[in-house]
């Protein structure tokens, strides 16, 4: 139930850490050179992300399951 519970925490701090993420990314706008270059790391950036989010999710209810 612990790991359940620290994976529910995870996946659920996926939504705050898009929307930062996402606040960088638009800060980025002010210059042509620095957009290009930018949205390619925040594109890396938000697939890392929503893999973390899905696997917390994933552990989450296998945990959950298995003590439910």
């Amino acid at each position: 139930m612990a790991i359940g519970s620290v994976a529910a925490l995870t996946a659920g701090a996926a939504m705050p850490v898009f929307s930062y993420i996402m606040g960088d990314m638009i800060d980025a706008f002010e210059s042509m050179d620095t957009m290009v270059q930018k949205s390619k790391e925040t594109m890396l950036i938000f697939i890392y992300v929503g893999i973390g989010a899905f696997a917390a999710g994933w552990i989450m209810y296998a945990c959950w399951m298995i003590t439910g």
